[in-house]
């Protein structure tokens, strides 16, 4: 990857320098500014000043990171693809390109930059997790995401987001529950975390391991309480037939549902009038269906229940106004 000239990248005209200071000196400065003082923008003069007397691959990944914490993210990508320009086995400066390509939504660019660190480095286990989420969310290529996250574990076999990632491609991508378990299990061996309790406990409903899915469940919301873990915890406690307990995780769903942006909450007052009604609790049923109508007016499943059940409740009350008139 061809890097940008010097004179191109220097955001600002370098401040001139002292002969004497040399660009050790300079180096070190600069992260004593930036690590004792705060002071990014001393930092900046003296890494900048490096630039102008050496202008190594370390001057430019130095200033570069200094840009980042600043948000100038232009000038960052500038900074580290002069660094890769300088030293093309730099994978720290690499692993920054990657991440403001990804940022930017430039796969290719990312891929790349992955790809080249792994042309220098070929255990690094971040960029083989990360080129296989890359592989498999923006190519669809499963093959390729499962052999960067075999190569990953045959590195570390402790390397969560490893487990993590083939877990999730099989449970979502190759539909195989039971591979995902074993790999969300051995994520957990390595680091306890609520989102991974809840897609192993999702995985365990799909085998019909219904028990086990509302113990991980549980173990999810004891770390983070989510409007989705109450939501799935309530479908496992249907399917146990434990009525009162779905109805109660519907009700935390649904209060915690503000959280979300995008949560399904007319399903969830489908799902739990549903409930309602299979206790008889009709007008608490009604309200439900009423409520997810109000939410999405052309919900099919709303509107045929609740018409369902006015039907109901309209026969209910016309058998007794017969029955109290001979």
């Amino acid at each position: 990857m061809t890097g940008p000239s010097e004179s191109s990248s220097v955001a600002a005209t370098a401040p001139q320098h002292s002969t004497q200071v040399t660009t050790e000196e300079l180096l070190r400065q600069g992260e004593f500014r930036h690590m004792r003082c705060n002071n990014l923008i001393g930092a900046i003069e003296d890494f900048s000043q490096a630039i102008a007397r050496e202008g190594s691959a370390r001057c430019w990944y130095a200033r570069g990171v200094l840009q980042l914490k600043l948000g100038a993210k232009a000038e960052a990508m500038a900074d580290f693809k002069a660094a890769v320009h300088r030293d093309p086995t730099m994978t720290l400066a690499w692993h920054q390109l990657a991440l403001l390509h990804q940022n930017q939504k430039e796969w290719a660019e990312t891929l790349e930059a992955y790809t080249t660190i792994l042309a220098h480095q070929p255990d690094d286990t971040i960029a083989l997790t990360n080129r296989a989420q890359l592989a498999l969310t923006q190519h669809h290529n499963t093959d390729s995401a499962i052999d960067d996250f075999r190569l990953a574990l045959g590195v570390d076999a402790r390397c969560g987001a490893a487990w993590e990632g083939r877990a999730l491609l099989y449970a979502m991508n190759l539909h195989d529950p039971t591979l995902a378990v074993q790999d969300f299990t051995a994520a957990l061996s390595i680091k306890p975390c609520a989102t991974t309790y809840t897609n192993r406990g999702s995985a365990l409903m799909q085998l019909g391991r219904y028990q086990e899915a509302l113990l991980d469940y549980t173990r999810a919301l004891h770390l983070d309480v989510k409007a989705i873990t109450h939501y799935n915890r309530a479908l496992a406690y249907t399917a146990v037939g434990q009525i009162r307990a779905a109805l109660d995780d519907y009700t935390s769903a649904l209060r915690h549902s503000a959280r979300l942006t995008l949560a399904p909450t007319a399903d969830w007052h489908v799902l739990r009038g549903a409930l309602l009604c299979h206790c008889e609790e009709y007008p608490a049923a009604m309200s439900d269906f009423q409520a997810a109508l109000h939410l999405e007016p052309r919900h099919p499943e709303a509107r045929s229940k609740a018409e369902t059940l006015h039907s109901l409740l309209s026969l209910t009350t016309l058998h007794s106004n017969h029955l109290g008139h001979p």
